[in-house]
């Protein structure tokens, strides 16, 4: 008799077979090189490595050929192109954007390719029957042939520019054969440039100022990021208005002088008269009248504009959409509250308009009410009524970008209502196919990610959902350590670093018009989060230990572990005599089928699942080595 094995652990005998087997293999087999191969530097760029190869190639080469160039003259050529590789690479070192520099290059190797290709095709028609190694059938060279000829023509119509880049680096080697190879009676300072001792000496210079462009590009101004929001779209300039204003009202920036200046220049610029006559009323200002009348003469005669063009004929045509939604941007760029929100209420519930259109319309009411102090009302209700214009019609409403941007615009309202779980999972969808721009940028929606994710997600999730999303983690390697620094503190138990972090973040928090409600509340809750991280490991901890590990005095760690085991959000109690923290067992003897509270800490649960495995898999291990001495013959 035998006990059958279940799948799971024909898996797991299987796996340990493979690794067994991979480890027992010689260190030149691809399957073992792969497996132990790890990148060479945290960071490096793939762009910048492959011009680091190209400048090392150059040194090695250089030094090769240069001392044996006097026995062989025709190695004269290899020395040239290794020069002009190098100031090719030079060059391109200076240029920001890598997309442009893959469509340099791509056009090249893929006229090269098309040449070899047809190459290929002609001696198939010439010598049918020249020895060949390999041979496959003629349709898949002709199937690549033409790839390969829509691949170079398709560059000349869509990016004429980098076309001809392309076509200039391939001449640039005309003239370096014409000089090196094709010129017999070259001049002797010439011969001496490009062989021997001066080409030897020329070879640490190119080298070198390859390597500190290649410092410039990697650390410097130069930063190289593959998320560029001034690519894809930029948010209205009077969207910043609104935080200026918030700040404005904030004890500390009352009488901020640039703020005033830059909030009324602004306010100038856009003719923003009914935005202006909210902000005097807010922030006690004196009215300036003639100011006033003058941008009320500019909005009036722009909306009468807008008059004109519906009356002339084109209301009911294709145009109708684009007249009534510029009239509703434009009232909604001047701070006119009560007419914008009118004109998007009446659209959104216009059955005679597409369900695209009324999405706009909503998304236009949700923009409305977060640009007028965050109203987190209106917010809700624009998001009640885009979700019920989606799934009113059986799911089927609306087309992918406004499902898209729903995300967007409902992870904002979630942050707003303190929904961070809710918030958390939208932001992480919609950071990689983000396009709202007319809302906010893409470096507030990276920065409002990781906060919602900071305190709602576990620290398992934290490195599965938010350090394996590769959007986010370049975005902020490239342009937020702080952000970075605040996440990596707390994932590798640096608390007296996060508590650093955390007093950063809390004076952004409360500079935000959005977060500035809930700033108290998320410091609170990541400062428990830290302590319960910590506990996790331990039956009891010192407080010395703990007030160590925190960078704080015993004074404020008691009372901190004080207050929330008060509370019930701590499952542990303060020995006072010992001077220690001592964490409450759920699973033990006395209490054991015990059900765990509601309110107790991720680590107690955590625990709890550990111990009930360990106890359910003994118990099995057991019973198999019960069964397995049943049949053994001793």
């Amino acid at each position: 008799m035998q006990a059958e094995k279940t799948v799971l652990e024909r898996i797991e005998r299987r796996t340990l077979q493979w690794f067994g087997h991979l480890r027992r293999m010689d260190q030149q087999r691809w399957s073992k090189r792969i497996f132990d191969w790890s990148p060479n530097r945290r960071g490096v760029r793939e762009e910048e490595m492959i011009l680091r190869d190209m400048l090392l190639e150059l040194n090695e080469s250089c030094e090769q050929y240069g001392m044996k160039i006097n026995a062989n003259k025709k190695k004269t050529m290899v020395v040239a192109r290794k020069i002009r590789k190098c100031f090719i690479t030079l060059v391109l070192l200076i240029i920001k954007d890598v997309y442009v520099l893959i469509n340099y290059l791509s056009f090249v190797e893929a006229l090269f390719t098309t040449l070899s290709v047809s190459g290929l095709l002609w001696l198939r028609y010439k010598k049918p029957h020249a020895v060949r190694p390999i041979k496959v059938n003629i349709i898949f060279p002709i199937i690549f042939f033409i790839i390969c000829v829509f691949l170079v023509t398709l560059p000349f119509y869509v990016s004429p520019w980098e076309v001809g880049i392309g076509l200039i680096l391939i001449v640039s080697g005309i003239p370096m054969y014409l000089i090196f190879i094709y010129w017999k009676n070259k001049p002797l300072w010439l011969v001496r440039t490009s062989v021997g001792p001066v080409a030897r000496k020329i070879r640490p210079w190119m080298v070198g100022t390859g390597f500190i462009l290649l410092r410039i590009r990697t650390d410097g101004g130069l930063r190289f990021s593959m998320l560029k929001t001034e690519v894809n779209g930029k948010t209205p300039s009077y969207m910043e208005l609104a935080k200026w204003k918030f700040l404005l009202t904030l004890p500390d920036h009352y009488k901020d002088s640039d703020l005033q200046r830059k909030l009324l220049a602004g306010i100038c610029e856009g003719n923003m008269a009914p935005y202006y006559t909210a902000v005097c009323a807010d922030l006690n200002w004196n009215v300036d009248h003639a100011l006033l009348a003058k941008m009320q003469a500019a909005n009036r005669e722009k909306l009468l504009e807008f008059d004109k063009e519906n009356d002339s004929g084109k209301s009911r045509d294709e145009e109708e959409p684009r007249l009534w939604q510029e009239k509703l941007e434009y009232l909604s760029s001047i701070g006119d509250k009560e007419a914008a929100m009118k004109l998007a209420t009446e659209k959104s519930q216009d059955t005679s308009l597409s369900t695209n259109c009324r999405l706009d319309a909503v998304f236009a009411m949700f923009r409305i009410a977060y640009f007028h102090g965050c109203d987190r009302d209106g917010m809700k209700n624009a998001i009640d009524k885009a979700v019920g214009l989606i799934d009113g019609t059986g799911g089927a409403g609306g087309d992918w970008s406004a499902r898209n941007k729903l995300k967007a615009y409902e992870a904002i309202c979630s942050l707003g209502h303190r929904d961070y779980g809710r918030a958390a999972n939208l932001l992480l969808d919609a950071v990689p196919t983000f396009e709202s721009y007319e809302l906010l940028d893409f470096g507030t929606l990276i920065r409002y990610t990781v906060l919602s994710c900071m305190i709602a997600l576990s620290r398992c999730e934290l490195n599965e959902k938010l350090k394996n999303n590769g959007a986010v983690m370049q975005s902020l390697h490239a342009q937020y350590p702080d952000l970075l620094n605040f996440y990596r503190s707390l994932d590798y138990g640096r608390y007296s670093e996060f508590f650093v972090n955390l007093a950063t973040i809390e004076t952004s928090m409360r500079l935000d018009h959005l977060l500035h409600p809930h700033y108290r509340h998320y410091i609170r809750e990541m400062r428990l989060k830290a302590y319960s991280q910590l506990l996790q490991a331990y039956r009891s901890l010192s407080l010395k230990s703990m007030a160590e590990a925190f960078g704080v005095t015993e004074e404020y760690v008691e009372n901190e572990v004080a207050k929330f085991a008060a509370l019930g959000r701590l499952q542990c109690k303060i020995d006072r005599v010992a001077g220690a923290v001592v964490t409450n067992s759920y699973v033990n003897d006395d209490k054991a089928g015990t059900q765990l509270p509601e309110n107790a800490p991720e680590a107690t649960y955590q625990r709890d699942i550990m111990y009930q495995n360990t106890i359910k898999h003994g118990d099995h291990l057991l019973n198999r080595l019960k069964k397995l001495t049943r049949i053994m013959d001793f």
